[in-house]
């Protein structure tokens, strides 16, 4: 897990409210974000941040996460939230913009999961699946949610390519190959 440091200059606290300051700070996190080794889980921790509104989380959230699910292939690295304030709204601020965007983003919240954006019930049901057991197949996902395996497999095919799992491809003993899903945190 790599924390990305939004603060600069002995800043306490940083606002992500408006777009024009926060193009710089994109800058800093997309950079910290490219020259991170293939694999890496990125954290943003939420206690940093006083405000927000849509024009700097876009900036700072969406367009990362965005980048991370178009280069996922070459890229293979992940992001997730910690330390969510409601005193700074946070959790209302990412929901309302996040909605009309096509991104999700997972944060940790305490021991559980909280998942923000749209994301179908399916998928939601398989993430949480993961997250409460930290690994799992695409066999275990179907055979405990009673699903056909193939759907399983497209759907957490999917959740990788979100950036919301990590997989990893595992050699089987009587021959073939599995993919192992696994939570970001």
């Amino acid at each position: 897990m790599f924390k990305i440091n939004l603060l600069t200059d002995g800043q306490e606290k940083v606002s992500l409210i408006g777009r024009r300051i926060m193009i710089p700070l994109n800058q800093l996190v997309m950079q910290q974000i490219v020259d991170a080794p293939y694999g890496t889980v990125f954290v943003y921790d939420m206690e940093q941040v006083e405000g927000m509104n849509g024009s700097g989380i876009d900036e700072v959230i969406v367009k990362p996460l965005k980048w991370l699910r178009q280069e996922f292939k070459t890229e293979d690295k992940y992001l997730y939230l910690i330390n969510l304030s409601e005193e700074e709204d946070h959790l209302y601020n990412l929901r309302k913009t996040l909605r009309d965007e096509d991104v999700v983003v997972v944060a940790q919240n305490g021991v559980s999961l909280e998942i923000i954006g749209d994301l179908g019930d399916a998928s939601k049901e398989l993430l949480e699946l993961t997250y409460k057991h930290k690994q799992i197949t695409a066999r275990f996902a179907s055979d405990s949610l009673e699903k056909k395996l193939n759907l399983v497999s497209t759907q957490l095919n999917k959740l990788h390519e979100q950036r919301l799992l990590k997989r990893q491809e595992e050699q089987l003993e009587e021959g073939g190959r599995q993919f192992v899903y696994s939570s970001l945190f």
